[in-house]
């Protein structure tokens, strides 16, 4: 049996969200995912962005807590890297008034395997 992946998971957290009338009318929305969990934050305020108007209110805050990319492409991805994939929605939802920070407390990144994602700074406090 397989493990479901970021992108059926954060299919499963939208969806759930979507069905939450707290949720759904928020006066005020704050995603936070912490390491690997930045990429299932990053996944739900995807499908938050591509969402019909209306159909799940727009963050007004997402924080990545020491978030970790993984180096080389991903064929889940459609061959793009991770980091690549985190920093164009963090891109968009900055574009929309969504406030992205990022908080690196660890050295975890630090390695051959790990893409330090550098380029995300230029769209997180």
């Amino acid at each position: 049996r397989s493990v479901p992946g970021v992108a059926a998971l954060g299919a499963e957290l939208f969806e759930a969200c979507r069905r939450c009338p707290q949720i759904r009318n928020a006066a005020r929305l704050h995603l936070v995912g912490h390491s690997l969990g930045c990429q299932m934050v990053t996944h739900l305020l995807q499908l938050i962005l591509a969402a019909a108007p209306g159909e799940m209110p727009l963050p007004q805050r997402v924080t990545l807590l020491d978030p970790y990319f993984s180096n080389f492409s991903k064929s889940y991805l459609g061959g793009k890297w991770v980091g690549e994939v985190v920093r164009d929605v963090a891109r968009l939802a900055a574009e929309k008034g969504v406030a992205i920070e990022q908080v690196k407390s660890s050295e975890v990144l630090e390695n051959w395997l790990s893409d330090t994602n550098e380029k995300l700074r230029q769209h997180t406090a």
